[in-house]
């Protein structure tokens, strides 16, 4: 009964990590160019998954390893849905006499679009564990400045995509940095601007005046 209510917690976790990646892409694969950005321009979004993680386990170890599985599953769902019969891809082959395209699900299929996704897995090698790290000790130790980071990169993004794209860094690979030029697509930066700026001013406006309480214990 002990080790369920001691797994309980890294289940649920990794359950919403998987259910997060797969609504990111399901949300964002309609054409709603507004939440088409949501889904594919916001990276920033996508650090409160490991740092939800870390915040909800009951050590250190535990945090690190939720952050790093959590932005993993996350991932790993969202290319099984670009690649799952909801986004159009078909189980079985094409009807004789079809015209038209079929998208087939197959292995190689699948490794090319996992493959697509290779940086965002080798980023989280280092992010997930970190984040999950951050989310415990913010829980633990109830200082503000744990939980900065990931309200600061939600401000940062929006400015930095704009700066990256005016000095011509926008289309280059590997920098996912490209400020839209749909007016929709832009008012979701905007968004991530405002609630950014808000989830720093909460941070530290309530939780420097709850410093002085005693920290949790593990």
């Amino acid at each position: 009964m002990t080790s369920l209510r001691r797994s309980t917690p890294i289940l649920v976790v990794l359950t919403a990590a998987l259910l997060f990646g797969a609504f990111d892409q399901w949300i964002g694969a309609h054409n709603n160019l507004f939440w088409t950005q949501v889904s594919n321009g916001l990276s920033a979004l996508w650090l409160v998954v490991p740092f939800i993680a870390g915040f909800s386990m009951s050590n250190q170890r535990r945090a690190v390893l939720a952050g790093l599985y959590a932005t993993w599953l996350s991932v790993l769902a969202y290319v099984l849905m670009i690649v799952s019969p909801i986004e159009g891809t078909h189980l079985g082959p094409a009807p004789t006499g079809l015209h038209g395209t079929w998208n087939q699900l197959s292995l190689n299929l699948f490794v090319h679009v996992l493959l697509s996704q290779g940086q965002w897995f080798a980023f989280t090698l280092l992010v997930g564990p970190v984040l999950g790290l951050l989310g415990f000790y913010w829980r633990t130790r109830r200082y503000w400045v744990y939980a900065l980071p990931v309200a600061l990169a939600l401000v940062l993004e929006p400015p930095a995509r704009w700066t990256a794209s005016r000095v011509g860094l926008g289309d280059v690979p590997w920098v996912p940095f490209r400020w839209p030029n749909s007016a929709l697509a832009q008012k979701a930066e905007v968004l991530e601007l405002v609630v950014g700026l808000v989830a720093t001013w909460m941070i530290i406006r309530f939780g420097a005046s709850s410093r002085g309480t005693a920290p949790l214990h593990s």
